[in-house]
């Protein structure tokens, strides 16, 4: 508000913005975390900020209870272990912040003290080689420019407490429009490799492999899947919303017209069929990941009693299944005795993703289906492809 009327600008604007990323940073960590804090170090310096007498034992420069860094911690809902220490930054010796146990490391990467040097420190410091934060490389970079007075703090914050959530448990990365986010776990473990301390990738939340339980069914990715088919509309326009338009192989079940707002990437994409496909037409696109509203959309092929066949899988694929059936869209209050196989598919590398409010067991339907219905489905695929879905929300 100064500058702006030194300069006789409106600032109200990007005060409401940074107001809001505020809120919604407070608000992710809360509604994850509970009543649990998460404890982070906000590593700023090592090596060159801290001079001590010959024979004492070295510090590092930290986050201290008074400057910006512990302001973007506190608007990020993170708990500053530090918050107590007096100033903007101090020096506090290297045993203190190792007995600290964080849940997180914020790393600041400088030109004069680059994050690579400071991981550098960090794995190759035996001391620091047992604790968790760093086995699970729960590490978090934010750029020395990010943490100076501006309105990038309003993102700052926001992407940092979207970035420690997805360290700490694993879910979806922060969009990175600050600079704040998470590191590559590839060059991660190609960095720890020849230092002191090893990197343990099952303890890593964020790593692939990723596990999911959709319907009851559990199930491990690899990788983000790359060729995609969606069974139903509904699930065509969640990929697309997600911007996944790009892992998608093929589409059907339209059911009348598609959003405006998807057109011009539905285009881009092979419709299988009018409703849907058969299996022949299913595997011929090597799938490696299938995504339906219905629970029919995975059912094994069956005679009625009038003699017709439906359902979609057979033998020359997956059958015979042991998936239940379940009743669809309230037509029936007897559920179908038809099969279906979700776990026969995954076991052969086609992942699959069933809607809850379509579970096949109905006791893991929703009672009642509410936003937060959609947006934990959101979540759940967001994790999947590792793809972030909170602007979405």
């Amino acid at each position: 508000r100064s500058l702006g009327k030194i300069f006789n600008v409106d600032v109200e604007h990007l005060i409401m913005d940074m107001s809001r990323d505020f809120d919604i940073a407070r608000s992710l960590v809360s509604a994850s975390m509970g009543s649990t804090p998460l404890k982070t170090v906000w590593l700023d310096c090592v090596g060159r900020c801290c001079q001590v007498e010959e024979g004492e034992e070295p510090e590092v420069f930290v986050g201290a209870g008074g400057g910006v860094p512990h302001m973007l911690m506190q608007e990020a809902g993170l708990t500053n272990i530090f918050a107590q220490t007096e100033g903007n930054w101090a020096c506090v010796k290297e045993s203190e912040v190792i007995a600290s146990a964080p849940d997180v490391i914020v790393v600041v990467d400088a030109a004069w003290d680059s994050a690579v040097g400071k991981l550098t420190w960090l794995y190759n410091h035996s001391d620091w080689c047992e604790v968790d934060a760093v086995k699970a490389a729960r590490l978090v970079q934010i750029p020395f420019s990010a943490t100076c007075l501006s309105p990038r703090n309003g993102p700052a914050a926001l992407d940092l407490a979207m970035a420690a959530l997805h360290v700490r448990q694993g879910t979806v990365a922060s969009e990175g429009r600050s600079g704040v986010g998470s590191f590559d776990t590839d060059l991660l473990q190609n960095l720890a490799a020849p230092l002191q301390c090893s990197l343990d990738m099952t303890s890593v939340a964020y790593a692939y492999p990723a596990s999911y339980t959709s319907c009851g069914i559990e199930h491990q990715v690899d990788k983000a899947p790359e060729r995609v088919i969606t069974m139903t509309q509904g699930a065509t326009e969640f990929m697309l919303a997600l911007g996944l338009h790009d892992h998608m192989v093929g589409t059907a079940y339209l059911d009348d017209y598609i959003w405006p707002a998807y057109e011009a990437e539905y285009s881009k994409i092979p419709v299988l069929s009018s409703s849907y496909p058969d299996e022949s037409t299913i595997m011929k696109q090597n799938p490696d990941f299938i995504v339906a509203s219905f629970n029919s959309a995975f059912r094994q092929m069956y005679t009625t009693d009038t003699g017709s066949v439906k359902g979609i899988f057979s033998n020359a694929t997956v059958a015979p299944c042991a998936g239940i059936g379940g009743e669809e869209l309230g037509i029936s209050d007897i559920p179908s005795n038809q099969l279906t196989c979700r776990r026969e598919l995954n076991s052969i590398g086609v992942g699959t993703f069933l809607f809850k409010d379509a579970c096949e067991n109905t006791s893991l339907r929703p009672e009642e289906v509410s936003e937060t219905t959609v947006y934990e489905e959101m979540r759940s695929l967001g994790k999947i492809f590792n793809v972030d879905v909170e602007h979405l929300i």
